[in-house]
């Protein structure tokens, strides 16, 4: 989990769970504000001095004047292209203040083959896998890919944010019609996954059935003192080492492909 996944966390979970402070309400001889609230076209739960107070767009004409925290955060607070934002106003009694918010949102932009360089207009930005930022200003209207051997292409800066594209790089001389594929157009390959989901899992199988004989050889070498037992106790711990290790192994692929599509 990345640093920004567990950053929005604490504050959905802090925002939650922690006492609410007067922000809202009224009270006597107080002179309320009123707040608007909006992020756009992307709503995001909404905290305010600590206390979860709804999502956006978000209205309230009894905001207590002096210094308030704002929080937003994204509703898929686990994806690793999202990022809350924080702000700090000070409200003054009385007063109608409209708070306008763009949530930022990540852009993985990948290429197949990777290490294509990412060019707006003449400077170099990078090379794929590249991650950018949809909440950059200005937005640069298009991009520039090239690679050597390769066709170079200009294509336009992708829309919103949360979005993965990759561009299948054309051999020089090919056609070079609709390089880009969104994420909901990536073909998939559900037999991978399968395969070593299954594997992940028969290996992990494995490596507690292993164990669990080898804790029953301990017992018996506990309990009668039989060499046999103690040697057939390590040959098994030996197997459920080797079944764990290759259980992370699988893991780890399972993991991967699992980023990938």
């Amino acid at each position: 989990m990345t640093t920004r996944r567990i950053v929005g966390l604490i504050a959905l979970f802090v925002a939650a769970a922690t006492a609410p402070t007067v922000t809202t309400g009224s009270t006597g001889g107080t002179r309320y504000a009123s707040v608007m609230i909006t992020t756009g076209a992307d709503s995001a739960w909404l905290v305010l001095d600590s206390v979860r107070v709804g999502t956006t767009p978000f209205a309230s004409d009894s905001v207590a004047p002096g210094r308030h925290i704002v929080r937003l955060v994204p509703f898929d607070i686990l994806s690793w292209l999202t990022t809350p934002v924080v702000d700090t106003v000070d409200i003054a009694p009385g007063e109608h203040r409209q708070l306008r918010y763009t949530m930022p949102g990540g852009i993985a932009l990948l290429t197949e083959p990777s290490g294509a360089n990412v060019m707006v207009r003449d400077s170099l930005i990078g090379q794929t896998p590249l991650l950018l930022s949809s909440s950059g200003s200005p937005t640069p209207d298009s991009l520039n890919i090239s690679k050597e051997g390769y066709s170079s292409m200009s294509l336009p800066f992708p829309s919103g944010g949360g979005l993965v594209c990759r561009i299948a790089l054309k051999r020089a001389g090919t056609n070079c019609e609709n390089p880009m594929i969104k994420d909901e157009n990536i073909n998939r390959s559900p037999a991978r996954l399968l395969f070593w989901g299954g594997v992940t899992i028969a290996a992990g199988f494995a490596a507690a059935y292993l164990k669990i004989r080898a804790d029953g050889k301990s017992t018996a070498y506990q309990t009668t003192g039989d060499p046999d037992a103690l040697a057939a106790m390590r040959r098994l711990d030996r197997g459920a080492g080797v079944s764990f290790a290759l259980t992370e192994i699988c893991f780890a692929f399972l993991t991967y492909f699992l980023l990938i599509d």
